[in-house]
């Protein structure tokens, strides 16, 4: 079992690394675009290269992390001590279903943008034709190279290898933000557990039950404050920028938008 967790870990800080790499080409091209004076529109390059950029991040942290994420959900999923609450299975099974449904939506989005974009190779290349470009086609990010990629011996190959790289992370990326999900409805079951144990701290005639009732509510209290302290911690650290890099991606893509469709104005 340990083997195998090595070999995903081992796997995983190589498609990290190659995905870093790609973001580097990017980086690449947008240095080279500034610097030739090309007049062409760089929001692509920069909503790949902070985009990228995050998710690589993300997702190296989210490794870094993986024990105390794996810790984090082993507690908050776990209501031996406390009770266990009456739609805890009944959550369980949703969030399951959810799951496979979230993965393969991220996944079969990838797969959608990656055939999109090399369905549209033909557009590039009459944008080279008519600006003297010599971006390379049929690419999931910006990319040139030193020699000419117009051949499908060369163009296929790194556009199954980008795939290949960008597509997990995507959907591991991704994925991330319904893990935060997950744990946030298992934290809400515990606190309708203890708001239901609070409500019977006082259905007794008798001091002594209240106060081991009470006793009991404020250890569950004081429980689930440190179990939500932890989660803080680890959202902060692996997914505490996705906010601002969501917003500047959006602009990108409204941008490059905007410039593509014909926007007119109706008079109303």
């Amino acid at each position: 079992m340990k083997q195998e967790s090595a070999s995903k870990l081992i796997i995983g800080k190589i498609v990290v690394l190659l995905f870093g790499i790609n973001i580097g080409f990017v980086v690449d091209h947008l240095i080279a675009t500034i610097r030739d004076g090309i007049r062409v529109d760089i929001s692509e390059d920069i909503s790949h290269i902070i985009g990228g950029s995050v998710a690589a991040a993300a997702v190296a942290v989210f490794m870094y992390l993986g024990r105390s994420w794996t810790k984090l959900l082993s507690d908050v999923a776990y209501f031996g001590t406390f009770g266990r609450h009456a739609n805890f299975d009944e959550l369980k099974r949703k969030l399951n279903k959810s799951s496979v449904a979230v993965f393969s939506a991220y996944f079969l989005a990838a797969i959608i943008y990656s055939l999109t974009v090399y369905a549209e190779r033909a557009e590039c290349e009459r944008v080279n034709h008519e600006k003297g470009l010599h971006e390379f086609c049929g690419s999931l990010t910006s990319l040139r190279l030193p020699f000419d990629g117009s051949s499908l011996a060369i163009r296929l190959p790194i556009f199954l290898a980008q795939v290949f790289i960008c597509a997990p992370m995507m959907v591991a990326a991704g994925h991330l933000t319904f893990l935060i999900f997950e744990v946030t409805e298992f934290f809400v079951l515990h606190c309708e557990n203890l708001k239901k144990y609070l409500r019977e701290v006082f259905d007794t005639a008798e001091s002594r039950d209240c106060l081991e009732r009470l006793t009991f509510c404020i250890s569950y209290h004081n429980h689930i404050l440190r179990m939500i302290g932890k989660f803080n911690v680890l959202v902060k650290y692996t997914a505490g920028d996705f906010s601002l890099t969501a917003a500047i991606i959006i602009g990108c893509v409204g941008n490059q938008t905007i410039k593509v469709i014909q926007v007119e104005v109706i008079d109303c």
